[in-house]
């Protein structure tokens, strides 16, 4: 199974009643490194509230993502110059079920988490475990394509104070993701826009 694609996303503050449980809302950088076939890339997250950045570094190429608070989701090609606006996945399929306690917990990156079990789909029981940071704000996932509506969901009903992952476990033991630090930093809002001089590619169906 390979886990290095579920790369943590979207990170946003919780909202209403919950908004107290979840501290301030968190604004700085994370940085994790995601494991697949025994290599490890560099993830690095800007958060500023509800918008993220996310830059993933290996063999001195980088990809970035940054997701703009409203919505709208930017993947950015620093070698052609060029960002893409990248549409919205389908609500579709099963709700999914909740995640299960395992029962341990361990200090990552300076902060308490607790391991659960998250299932990957409603149907063949594919599942990681991680272990899971509150009062860091809200964090979903992406697989190949972004995060669905129905992950979201599963992640705010579950944990209304926020969830951040720090550590994720493939059932063999291999370490899939690790947050190595959390620094809590002043962002520009410069960041969660598309690069100045950058041009807009419309991606097809986007019209």
């Amino acid at each position: 199974m390979r886990v290095a694609p579920l790369l943590a996303f979207g990170i946003a503050t919780a909202t209403g009643a919950s908004a107290a449980a979840a501290q301030s809302a968190f604004e700085g950088v994370i940085t994790a490194t995601a494991y697949a076939e025994g290599q490890g890339t560099e993830v690095v997250f800007r958060v500023k509230g509800g918008k993220i950045r996310m830059e993933l570094i290996e063999d001195g190429d980088r990809g970035i993502l940054i997701a703009d608070g409203t919505g709208s989701v930017i993947s950015v090609d620093d070698a052609e110059r060029v960002y893409y606006r990248v549409p919205p996945p389908p609500d579709r399929g099963p709700e999914l079920p909740d995640l299960v306690r395992l029962g341990r917990s361990e200090t990552v990156a300076g902060h308490r988490c607790e391991y659960f079990r998250y299932p990957l789909s409603a149907e063949d029981g594919e599942a990681v475990d991680v272990c899971i940071a509150t009062g860091l704000g809200f964090m979903g996932w992406i697989r190949a394509e972004l995060s669905s509506p129905a992950e979201e969901r599963r992640l705010r009903r579950q944990f209304p104070a926020g969830a951040v992952i720090l550590k994720a476990v493939e059932p063999g033991g291999a370490v899939a993701f690790l947050v190595a630090k959390i620094e809590r930093t002043r962002l520009s809002d410069a960041l969660f826009a598309p690069p100045a001089g950058y041009r807009e590619v419309r991606l097809p169906g986007s019209e």
